[in-house]
């Protein structure tokens, strides 16, 4: 009789267990059609999505250009004769707009509604919250607390120490043509030196010295954060991509953890030295503690928003002057009119490159942002 009962018993727990799970796999299953049906609902044009990728067919972004991404979902429903499209990463709904005037309206008339820019950031990772990856009103509250940074009189307090930088980029790269002018120079590695030490300059105010030391701190964290890439940190970023909301839940950053550690404790070091010696410096990140020490910052936050001007400038920097020497070495009569208005200008100021003296250089500006090609 027991035996039986047990058996009974057994019968009924895997009964249980497999409705349970049938059930589970429906509520999933429907959940799901719910999330792909997002643009449907709303009569929007769409592109078929397939689980659990959506419209993204790969698995880890390494090496995929969200970019070029983009422009084959803009092609497509530029090819429809559609003004905007819905596609969708992972479950998330995201809308690709193709006419020119609603762009227009996205990004400034209605900018109001449409202050999400969908960047992955998590509590458990300060070094992911800052003003990039935060939306509504904790963006505009950020926003308006860095605002009164970017004044053209801050810029100007800035200006020495970027020329400063550039000095030892020309006679480094002066001393490598005088050691051997037919050795190829790396341009990619040299605006990144350049930029680093710029930034660690004007947001850290140290000296990086990524010239003279190939693994200078400041230069890895560059390499590590953009560069080496490895596996695990493209399981994290396809998490943090494809499913947000179970990232954060999980507590998973999208920063690779030797980064997060280096940021973490230089700024802690940093920001614990000045309180406690009483040292103020012309740079950014006294800014950030000014702004700690009026209660408008925790550390968690001046951490973060220190983080993101170090990647937002480093990366988009060195990049933008590589290409834009590329092209000038690819067409000598823009590179030589380049070259005839800066030394117009110069001429006019003695040789002395000042803040008002690049204001001038219309011409360069023009090239350096491809306007000018």
């Amino acid at each position: 009789m027991f035996i039986i009962l047990l058996q009974i018993f057994r019968m009924e727990a895997v009964v249980t267990a497999l409705v349970t799970i049938f059930t589970s796999l429906v509520i999933a299953v429907l959940y799901v059609q719910y999330c792909y049906s997002y643009w449907k609902r709303r009569n929007v044009p769409y592109l078929d999505p397939h689980f659990p990728l959506g419209n993204h067919h790969t698995m880890f972004p390494k090496g995929i250009s969200i970019g070029n991404i983009s422009r084959q979902f803009y092609q497509e429903f530029k090819n429809r004769g559609v003004k905007l499209g819905g596609v969708y990463m992972g479950l998330q709904p995201q809308l690709v707009v193709t006419d020119p005037l609603l762009a227009k309206n996205v990004l400034i008339t209605d900018y109001q509604h449409f202050d999400d820019r969908g960047i992955y950031k998590t509590k458990s990772a300060p070094i992911t919250v800052n003003i990039f990856a935060q939306a509504g009103a904790e963006w505009k509250n950020a926003r308006s607390k860095f605002t009164p940074t970017f004044t053209v009189a801050k810029m100007k307090t800035m200006f020495d120490t970027v020329r400063t930088c550039s000095e030892i980029m020309e006679q480094h790269l002066l001393k490598t043509v005088e050691e051997d002018c037919s050795k190829d120079i790396d341009i990619l590695e040299t605006m990144a030196c350049f930029t680093t030490d710029v930034i660690g300059a004007v947001i850290f105010g140290i000296q990086c010295n990524s010239f003279k030391y190939h693994d200078a701190e400041f230069r890895k964290m560059g390499r590590d954060l953009f560069e080496e890439f490895h596996y695990i940190d493209g399981l994290k970023l396809f998490l943090t991509q494809y499913f947000p909301r179970l990232s954060d839940f999980l507590g998973v950053s999208n920063i690779q953890k030797g980064v997060t550690e280096f940021f973490t404790n230089s700024v802690k070091e940093a920001v614990e030295y000045r309180e406690k010696a009483g040292v103020k410096r012309q740079d950014f990140l006294q800014t950030l503690i000014d702004l700690r020490s009026q209660g408008k910052l925790t550390l968690d936050e001046v951490i973060g928003q220190a983080f993101l001007f170090f990647a937002a400038g480093f990366e988009t920097s060195s990049n933008a002057g590589t290409m834009c020497l590329y092209e000038l070495a690819l067409q000598q009569d823009l590179q030589d009119k380049v070259r005839a208005n800066v030394n117009s200008i110069l001429n006019k100021y003695n040789g002395e490159v000042t803040y008002d003296t690049l204001n001038e250089m219309k011409y360069l500006n023009q090239v350096f942002e491809g306007e000018g090609f």
